[in-house]
């Protein structure tokens, strides 16, 4: 048999060639599982039209530049998206997984209809569905841990391993004034209360449009799976800590204001401005994505200072900001036969996409959100100290626009900072977030009391928990 050593100068040119299809053949389960015709197939499931449009797009274009490897889309959705999702769902339980899965597009704060198309994340990655990314990316040539934000991907961990890439988020928090907040990183139900209720009577907690719907979102889209030990199935939804959540949430309105009224848009802003105006806004949500935004918020809600980004209030002292996806999360199946293949397909969403400051013009979202690719990351943070802003001005409530200039190293330190303690993501358990929400609509119209509604959402929960182990 011919080594290595004894190949002709023909044969060292083929060596990569050779080599590469060596490797794609270490990554199948057997070697009888190579495609006759030498192309290994992909599958990509998608759950809804518009990520559908995205990937055959995108499975167009990595074909083309991969002869050996063909993406095929496959996709789980008709008039009703949870069909779809269902369907999905029962092929993996039966071993018929894609190879490829998008995880679903993120939600809206209203629990519409496209929560229908989210799959449950935390439990596919514990029951062994999905591959543990960690390791591709940590033997990626171009990338290693040193080559993306590791705090959005270990916000995404399940019991320490990396299920699902994605290549940009958004941090959604609350801005406060330094002096309302003092030295805080995080706050408690019951700090939070009594800062607003050391200021002036007329003073308003979050702007007037602010609703249930809204709060119940932020407040649990990234935590509702803490109230949960996925080792033992046990929930502690009776919990005081979960009551006075729902507490919280039940002292907003039932709705904001509808789009159509105009007139009481109008003066709900007007109201809003005014407040700020008079330093009498106490929160703001908002959705920090560069050091230009720390910028902003201080402009309008420092009151002649600085402010600090609490996020929503928990007991433990964590963090209360939590990741927004901001792009799609991709997964590769524990059963994949072409894991390396998969891989190659996956990592795009990782690389690099900026080149230098005018390359960022041509991205809408260059500094709508952040880069998880370290490279592109530190491009925006250098625009943003540079000064080369996607805007001139920002704006908020119909108040005089703040011009915004370069960037401070201090600004950048503060972004940074909030960046590496947020540590929750919005990739919850559908069904969890749908069964608190539904039982705790109860409770705000009425119907049931905080212990019957919390004893009830225990015991649903426990029962879905009890149905999937």
């Amino acid at each position: 048999m011919q080594t290595f050593k004894s190949f002709s100068s023909q044969g060292k040119r083929t060596f990569p060639l050779l080599l590469t299809f060596l490797l794609l053949l270490t990554a199948c389960r057997s070697v009888n599982n190579v495609p006759e015709d030498g192309i290994i197939r992909l599958t990509y499931a998608v759950l809804n039209e518009k990520a559908a449009n995205e990937a055959r797009a995108e499975a167009r274009q990595f074909n083309l530049s991969h002869q050996d490897i063909k993406v095929d889309v496959v996709e789980y959705f008709n008039e009703n998206g949870r069909q779809g999702r269902d369907r999905l769902l029962t092929e993996i339980m039966a071993g018929q997984m894609p190879d490829i899965i998008h995880l679903g597009d993120d939600l809206s704060y209203n629990n519409s209809e496209d929560t229908a198309s989210k799959l449950p994340y935390q439990s596919l990655a514990r029951k062994g569905y999905l591959e543990d990314l960690w390791p591709y990316i940590e033997n990626d040539p171009d990338l290693g841990r040193e080559g993306i934000l590791e705090a959005p991907l270990r916000a995404a961990e399940v019991d320490g391993g990396l299920y699902t890439v994605f290549n940009k988020v958004t941090i959604q928090t609350t801005s406060i004034a330094e002096r309302l907040a003092g030295n805080r990183e995080s706050w408690t139900m019951a700090e939070m209360l009594e800062i607003f209720h050391a200021m002036p009577e007329e003073a308003i907690m979050f702007p007037g449009a602010i609703d249930r719907d809204f709060i119940f979102y932020t407040t649990f889209s990234g935590s509702i799976e803490s109230y949960v030990d996925w080792n033992t199935g046990a929930c502690s939804f009776t919990s005081d800590k979960f009551k006075s959540a729902l507490e919280f949430v039940r002292s907003f309105p039932a709705k904001s204001i509808e789009a159509s009224d105009t007139a009481a848009l109008d003066a709900e802003r007007e109201e809003t401005a005014d407040k700020i105006r008079g330093g009498l806004l106490m929160q703001y949500p908002s959705s920090i994505s560069n050091p230009s935004h720390v910028q902003w918020m201080d402009a309008y809600l420092g009151y002649g200072g600085k402010v600090v980004f609490l996020g929503v209030p928990t007991e433990d002292g964590s963090s209360g900001s939590y990741y927004q996806l901001a792009g799609k999360p991709l997964a590769m199946s524990s059963a994949c036969q072409y894991k390396e293949a998969a891989w190659e397909f996956l990592r795009s969403t990782l690389l690099p996409r900026y080149t230098d400051f005018s390359s960022l013009e041509r991205y809408a979202d260059s500094f709508a959100c952040i880069p998880i690719n370290r490279s592109d990351y530190d491009l925006v943070v250098q625009a943003s100290l540079r000064g080369k802003h996607s805007a001139d001005f920002m704006q908020l409530y119909g108040l005089p626009a703040v011009r915004l200039r370069n960037a401070t190293r201090e600004e950048v330190d503060r972004f940074e900072a909030l960046l590496n303690r947020t540590e929750r993501i919005n990739l919850y358990d559908e069904n969890i977030y749908n069964i608190a929400y539904e039982v705790a609509e109860a409770y705000f119209a009425g119907d049931k009391t905080l212990d019957e509604a919390a004893q009830l959402i225990q015991d649903r929960v426990t029962l879905y928990l009890d149905e999937g182990r």
